[in-house]
């Protein structure tokens, strides 16, 4: 009897932890980087369909809030709970996409996702890649941007392709670089539009020493961020070489969309030859303040714009 005694003592001793811990909840798994960077979309969207914008902006980057700050502003308009809306309005077809796979480095991340592109017969299949970029700040994962990449679907050896960007953007790779925001602008006196190009070269648009537009071997065509004021702007243009270039080619243009009539142009810098460091020219506008004109962006502005109201320095 004593033995036995010891015996089941010995068992409970054995299997009491074991008991106790069943009455405990158990501690949640770490969630995966996938979830962690579908949470963020998911709280983004939310904050989008209820308006909420100090919610929205702690799910986003400082460069993402800033960027849709100054679109909004140099529009005429805020960043309200009427535009979150608006955004949240817009379908989301890539919420459904077929998921790839989850990159990381250092802090940024990525979520992948592809889908078939439909080709008519005589062109080969291809695919659509969609990539969304988080970066870390104050320790959360914030959403950056997204950029979609279309490809053909297979390689020279018929296996299925991998993503790629087709030329270098480093705010869209996961490269662990966060990036800074732009500066915050103010609503300008005049609303304007810009078509900016760049070729085997780096270019920068100050517009009353105010970052318009930054661009790298690429092109832009929209909202002059910053708009202009009543009185002298100032415009800068700031061009940088890049090594081996193929072709070197520098085109901005600045103009408004007129109520009754074509746009107007400010603006028509087409260097020509060496290219300058640096260009400086002025553009006046009338002191009181006009209805600011909408309307869609014009084509791209042909070889002979009407005469620029600018003059240089």
């Amino acid at each position: 009897m004593y033995r036995w005694g010891l015996r089941v003592a010995a068992i409970l001793l054995a299997v009491w932890p074991a008991l106790v811990g069943c009455g405990k909840s158990q501690p949640k798994p770490k969630p995966t980087l996938r979830e962690e960077l579908e949470a963020v979309i998911a709280a983004k969207r939310q904050a989008e369909l209820a308006g909420d914008a100090e919610a929205w902006k702690a799910t986003v980057s400082s460069r993402f809030y800033a960027e849709a700050h100054n679109l909004a502003v140099s529009t005429g308009q805020d960043l309200d709970s009427a535009r979150l809306r608006a955004f949240a309005t817009t379908a989301d077809s890539r919420a459904q996409l077929p998921f790839v796979k989850t990159l990381e480095h250092g802090d940024t991340a990525g979520l992948l996702y592809v889908q078939d592109l439909t080709q008519p017969k005589e062109y080969k299949p291809a695919v659509l890649f969609t990539l969304r970029r988080f970066v870390r700040e104050g320790g959360s994962w914030r959403f950056d941007n997204s950029c979609r990449q279309s490809m053909e679907k297979f390689g020279p050896d018929g296996k299925g392709v991998e993503f790629h960007l087709s030329s270098p953007r480093p705010d869209k790779e996961i490269n662990g670089i966060v990036g800074e925001a732009p500066p915050l602008c103010r609503k300008p006196d005049y609303y304007a539009e810009t078509f900016t190009l760049c070729s085997g070269l780096r270019l920068k648009v100050l517009v009353n020493d105010f970052p318009a537009v930054t661009l790298d071997d690429s092109q832009y065509s929209g909202v002059l961020i910053g708009g202009l004021r009543g009185g002298r702007n100032t415009v800068r243009i700031e061009i940088s070489p890049k090594p081996d270039p193929k072709l070197r080619r520098v085109e901005v243009s600045i103009y408004r969309h007129m109520p009754d009539g074509p746009p107007k142009y400010l603006l028509s810098y087409k260097p020509e030859g060496q290219l300058p460091p640096a260009y400086e020219t002025v553009i006046d506008m009338p002191l009181s303040s006009v209805e600011k004109p909408a309307g869609a962006s014009p084509p791209r502005p042909g070889p002979s714009p009407s005469k620029p109201t600018s003059s240089k320095r």
